[in-house]
């Protein structure tokens, strides 16, 4: 019997088997394929106003651990000793939270998954929930009794991963000798057990050249099962590997491989017309590493929560509201493979040690060449606009007659109009350009300096102080934490931190909020004669805006919850988060 709640996994079993199985030889016809990227893009997420997951697939790696060490790998270098991995018990609550919340499938993911005793029970379980269940392998353990086993337990599809159609270079690839004998065995126990089985494979700018992939297909076809393709991505052992992405004569390359048993990464596109569409970025799919954090995908490692410490459902909404959502753009290449998102995200994704990293340490794009340029007309720009914080800063730092660390000064203006009565001012700023004009602004002040230093790479100047101030800044600082705790050692005991950065994702009638008081502060023809200058004139604002990172008020609050432990935060003039943090007496 059907029941109210199981409703959206019975739609998403229905359609998500369909389009894998009757559907699926017609979608290479232009208007059925359309439809079903219509179903995926558009139905589905309007449908998760009611069941948040609706239709999305669960990515689930159940362990880190690995018989093979590929000199591919996109997830195992994020292994690290000692970390507990989610048990048995804590799988089965992801696999029913993710079913209550209208998930359409799970998708059984390692390192190697067969290495999981519980892995049956697992697939029993979300089965009986309606999801349509998934399993990539190496197949060194999968033998036939096995292959019944998942099949009598419920597995909906399965793909045992090949390299390459030599043996011998398979085995180089995997690190392993025997693996390609295995994954052959695999896939012909899979099919003889009458699961929908898969060789799972990538393509390479040489494979789609030298032949490699055809002799892979045939190999597939020989076995009566069906190709798998992935796209190359810069991702794990590859993170540097500028050259693996495809450019456009490498995509049409391997279109035209495809085929009603060929398949590009997902099972709708078979038509060498069709257009690729990115789970992760679709917001179709999203991951769960081993240790419980939740990724937009496997292989890009921003960690957005942990489902041991918060609701799936929080964590899911946080990361798809989050500024990597908005650097994305559009949804046909892996994000990793995206030169803006890197740009955005380099500094997050080259972080020493095994990720993921949490993502709200991402941070802007900071181009001293950038602010050098723009200095002699920053005032004109942005400086009027910021004066809105003038009132708060003087409020919080209570800088008259104590000593005041401005960091990020830029062009000196804030420093004179709110720290001018410090009995000491310290004004800092990575350029050159803003520290030259700060100079001039600040000359008449004579306990005003200012120093042109790298809040992350250099010294800063010598303490104590009262009050470290910056001002849209921290979302240009990489690594926040080291830089914070060498703010706070020039800090004198019971002095404070305060940190202004501009929110994303504020509601709409909050954000109307920022204008009205800007319209009190401004004259409102002074107001809109700015905006359209910076905008749509002198598109130097338009273009900072767009590379900019700007963190939700979440996302900021937890980026400083390690450095400043009780710190007060809080949402200002509609759009900026506030923090305020004390160093103890």
């Amino acid at each position: 019997m059907t029941t109210e709640n199981d409703r959206p996994a019975s739609v998403n079993r229905f359609v998500k088997k369909g389009l894998g199985g009757f559907f699926r030889p017609f979608l290479s016809v232009p208007a059925l394929g359309a439809l079903a990227r219509f179903y995926h893009l558009k139905v589905q997420p309007a449908a998760r106003v009611i069941k948040p997951l609706f239709g999305v697939t669960v990515m689930a790696g159940l362990t880190y651990k690995c018989q093979c060490r590929c000199t591919h790998c996109g997830t195992t270098p994020y292994g690290a000793a000692g970390r507990p991995e989610l048990g048995e018990d804590e799988t089965l609550a992801l696999i029913r939270q993710a079913a209550a919340l209208g998930a359409g499938g799970f998708y059984f993911f390692g390192g190697e998954p067969l290495l999981v005793p519980w892995l049956p029970g697992l697939v029993r379980e979300a089965r009986r929930l309606g999801l349509v269940t998934s399993l990539d392998t190496n197949g060194l353990l999968l033998d036939r009794r096995l292959a019944g086993v998942l099949r009598d337990a419920g597995l909906d599809r399965i793909g045992v991963s090949l390299d390459s159609a030599d043996a011998a270079e398979h085995d180089r690839l995997r690190g392993r000798p025997g693996t390609f004998r295995a994954a052959l065995d695999a896939l012909r126990f899979c099919a003889e057990a009458g699961l929908d089985v898969s060789l799972s494979t990538y393509a390479t700018k040489e494979s789609l050249r030298d032949g490699g992939l055809d002799r892979l297909i045939a190999l597939a076809r020989g076995l009566g099962v069906k190709t798998r393709v992935l796209s190359s991505l810069r991702a794990g052992k590859w993170l540097e590997r500028s050259d693996v992405p495809f450019g456009p004569e490498d995509i049409e390359l391997l279109r035209s491989r495809l085929a009603p048993d060929v398949y590009w990464e997902s099972l709708l596109l078979t038509s060498p017309k069709a257009k690729f569409v990115c789970g992760c970025s679709a917001r179709t799919h999203f991951y769960v590493s081993p240790y419980g954090e939740v990724q937009p995908c496997c292989y890009v490692p921003l960690a957005f929560g942990d489902i041991r410490t918060e609701p799936l459902e929080k964590i899911v909404r946080r990361m798809w509201g989050s500024a990597m959502f908005g650097a994305l753009d559009s949804a046909t290449d892996c994000p990793m493979n995206s030169e803006r998102f890197r740009e955005t995200f380099g500094k997050v994704l080259s972080r020493p040690g095994p990720g993921p990293h949490p993502a709200e340490l991402t941070s802007s794009p900071n181009d001293p060449a950038e602010w050098d340029a723009w200095a002699p007309d920053y005032g004109r720009d942005v400086d009027w606009v910021e004066e809105i914080h003038n009132h708060d800063l003087k409020e919080l730092a209570a800088p008259d007659g104590r000593r005041v660390l401005d960091l990020g000064c830029g062009t000196g203006r804030r420093a004179r109009a709110v720290f001018s009565g410090a009995a000491r001012l310290a004004a800092v700023d990575s350029s050159h350009g803003m520290a030259a004009v700060a100079r001039g602004v600040l000359k008449d002040l004579p306990q005003a300096e200012v120093l042109e230093l790298d809040i992350e790479a250099d010294e800063l100047p010598a303490g104590p102080f009262d009050a470290a101030v910056a001002v849209s800044t921290m979302h240009h600082i990489g690594d926040a934490e080291a830089a914070l705790a060498k703010v706070k050692e020039r800090l004198a005991p019971g002095g404070v931190i305060v940190i202004v950065d501009a929110l994303k994702g504020n509601p709409p009638l909050t954000a109307l909020g920022y204008y009205r008081e800007m319209l009190a502060l401004h004259n409102p023809l002074r107001l809109a004669l700015g905006f359209f200058r910076a905008f749509f004139l002198d598109t130097r604002v338009a273009r900072h805006k767009a590379r900019e990172v700007h963190l939700t008020y979440e996302e900021f609050r937890r980026r400083y919850a390690a450095a400043l432990p009780g710190a007060r935060t809080e949402v200002r003039h509609g759009i900026f988060g506030y923090l305020v943090w004390k160093k103890p007496a």
